[in-house]
């Protein structure tokens, strides 16, 4: 019996594969943009998205705004939902609440309880920047109490 014949290892050419691999990395670095205009071109012209559109009508329905602001020895506070809004206006007090105050925040919760029963609501309530703690929490109070709100969103601003 003869020797078997040894067998030959396979062999991967690595060099025509590397230039191809190159090849297409370069090509990829030259078109490839994070723009979405440059990708598709200036001259395509795309149609426009009401979809956009009709998100932002969405959260306009279940958004209230409530500011709130401190003029001089008087508290003001605006609340608004779709066309229906509220003006209060009461004198503030440093100490505890008094019943004019009670008595405005109640027609605040009696705003917020009408707009909420049907669905939860997204409050976004704006206060002026050197209003006092006692008159922040007191108006977040009376949206609290009124119940059915999903969220609150506060932005504090500076009022002259």
């Amino acid at each position: 019996m003869g020797k078997k014949p040894k067998r030959k290892l396979p062999v991967l050419r690595m060099t025509s594969m590397m230039d191809m691999f190159t090849i297409f990395l370069v090509y990829l670095l030259i078109n490839f943009s994070t723009d979405p205009e440059s990708a598709i071109g200036s001259y395509v012209k795309l149609p426009d998205s009401n979809s956009q559109k009709k998100q932002e009508e969405k959260e306009r329905e279940r958004t209230i705004s409530i500011g709130v602001v401190k003029n001089s020895n008087m508290v003001e506070v605006i609340a608004s939902y779709k066309t229906d809004k509220i003006y209060l206006k009461y004198p503030y007090s440093e100490k505890a609440a008094t019943a004019e105050e009670k008595d405005q925040l109640s027609i605040l919760t009696e705003f917020l309880q009408k707009h909420t029963k049907l669905a939860k609501k997204i409050v976004i309530f704006e206060g002026d920047k050197n209003l006092p703690y006692r008159t922040l929490w007191a108006v977040l109070g009376s949206a609290r109490d009124a119940g059915n709100i999903d969220a609150f969103i506060m932005s504090v601003v500076s009022v002259q």
